[in-house]
């Protein structure tokens, strides 16, 4: 540890090291979005009788809807369909690859519930009180479902991915820097307790920065979809209002793993210093907000026709 120490009080040595940390975090950061047919794509993509499951019809049209309602360019992002429960996506449309957008199979007009699978060795009766709400939570109209390819459209195209890029390997070299010069103030303090406290106070306030940005982007694109439409706000309460109930389904059906990751109103559990944005309720409450005031100034445009003629 002596040797180490030696090492690390060396201000080149010392650099090296932080630049290589943070090489690998950036990298690490980076690859999904640079090789998602690699990294991404084998793992969530769906298949079934070993083959890749294909987009349907109405699938492939309403994704390429969603991109017409948005001004964006489909070329640049390719749909597949996903064995998750919620549409995801990954990269960026400017990257090599593009961006690749999840699509749930159960995200259609009549999707099939026959076969519902969960992770691992869990069982669920899906014939229960909580399995009917999970069931009838699959089942989303025309625009709730465009609502929720949407939403991973306009988070790719807002360059959310490229904000996480790049703050952690910027963190990663600020903690080595305020860890140098603590042990430089404080020399007999053992290097490697700076460093994990430091290192601990970084992580903290990156969590807590990606929680704060996740949250502002979630609610700007969600703006972004209810200024389209009034279809798309009717379209995004749908879909939040089906995915609390079908949360609270999973977390009565998966037991004490449920529990773990959905509250009792249906939002997903956050970790302990890190959230992936705002709530669903916080969310479909601030949909509501816009579709009460857009529906306010209707009528008040309405009656000041009237009243002018």
């Amino acid at each position: 540890m002596s040797r180490l120490t030696r090492f690390l009080r060396k201000p080149l040595n010392f650099g090296i090291v932080a630049a290589t940390s943070a090489g690998i975090v950036f990298s690490i950061k980076t690859a999904p979005h640079l090789f998602p047919n690699y990294l991404y794509r084998p793992v969530f993509e769906a298949y079934r009788t070993g083959n890749y499951c294909k987009l349907t019809e109405e699938q492939n049209r309403e994704f390429l809807e969603v991109c017409g309602d948005l001004g964006i360019n489909p070329a640049k992002y390719n749909a597949f369909v996903t064995s998750r429960w919620e549409a995801k996506s990954i990269g960026l449309p400017w990257f090599p690859s593009g961006c690749h957008i999840g699509v749930p199979a159960t995200l259609v007009s009549e999707p099939d519930l026959s076969n519902i699978r969960f992770s691992g060795p869990i069982k669920a009766n899906l014939d229960s009180r909580e399995g009917l709400w999970l069931r009838d939570s699959l089942k989303m109209g025309k625009e709730a479902r465009k609502f929720a390819v949407g939403q991973q459209i306009a988070l790719s195209d807002s360059n959310l991915p490229f904000y996480s890029i790049v703050l952690a390997p910027v963190a990663t070299v600020a903690g080595f820097a305020t860890t140098f010069i603590v042990q430089i103030l404080s020399p007999l303090v053992p290097v490697y307790v700076t460093g994990l406290a430091v290192g601990t106070c970084f992580y903290f306030a990156y969590s807590f920065c990606m929680a704060g940005l996740n949250e502002r982007v979630d609610l700007r694109v969600n703006q972004r979809l209810a200024d389209l439409s009034d279809a798309y706000v009717m379209g995004g309460l749908e879909f939040y209002e089906k995915l609390l109930q079908r949360n609270r389904g999973l977390r009565k059906l998966l037991g004490s793993r449920g529990e773990q990751l959905y509250t009792y109103y249906g939002n997903e559990t956050p970790g302990l210093v890190y959230s992936s944005g705002a709530t669903n309720i916080q969310k479909r409450d601030i949909l509501k907000e816009l579709f009460d005031q857009k529906q306010k100034e209707r009528y008040a445009t309405e009656n000041r026709k009237v009243t002018e003629s």
